[in-house]
């Protein structure tokens, strides 16, 4: 699989879950429901409640449902451009 521009290749989305305050403690258990319901699991950061991987498409509405689950947010892609000054004549 490869990313293209914020989205995988064959219909998989990078995603960041956040996991309410009351499941901080069962962080792992609430990963392994998401995982049930297709997520590829990347890392964790417990220390603000949140961990980060890949989901189907399809899956998004599922894996926002997941008890404990307060927010899914889907990475978004970014395009900088190049800041150039105005050319002084």
């Amino acid at each position: 699989m490869r990313l293209e521009m914020g989205l995988y290749v064959g219909g998989r989305v990078n995603v960041a879950v956040a996991v309410a305050d009351e499941s901080r403690d069962c962080i792992g258990e609430v990963a392994a429901a998401c995982r049930a319901v297709g997520f590829l699991h990347a890392s964790t950061l417990d220390h603000v409640g949140v961990f980060t991987g890949s989901a189907p498409l399809e899956a998004l509405a599922e894996l926002r449902g997941v008890p404990g689950v307060i927010a899914v947010e889907v990475e978004r892609p970014t395009r900088i451009r190049a800041w150039l000054p105005a050319a002084r004549v």
